[in-house]
């Protein structure tokens, strides 16, 4: 998922001009363990729909900062302008 990037820039495949730096994509827990931001695998995951994706979401979203739920509900409006997430991330 983060194999496309240029220069320093993260790209999201499905829509190259939804990008962010590198240094702002992953992160790694107390016990060292790196992971992907999830307002980034929340994207990914937009377009399926599927239930575990609408489980991952509604589980996730109170946990989001303000900052995560505006970037997410942005990058929607611009790949998916119609998903049915961005009705609950409009108290961003």
């Amino acid at each position: 998922m983060i194999d496309d990037t240029q220069d320093d820039q993260w790209l999201f495949r499905r829509l190259p001009s939804i990008r962010r730096s590198i240094a702002t994509v992953g992160d790694i827990t107390p016990e060292g363990i790196p992971y992907l931001v999830p307002e980034i695998q929340l994207l990914y995951k937009a377009n399926g729909l599927r239930p575990r994706d609408e489980a991952d979401f509604r589980q996730t979203l109170p946990v989001l900062r303000w900052e995560q739920r505006t970037w997410l509900r942005e990058a929607l409006l611009q790949v998916h302008p119609q998903h049915p997430w961005l009705d609950l991330l409009m108290d961003c």
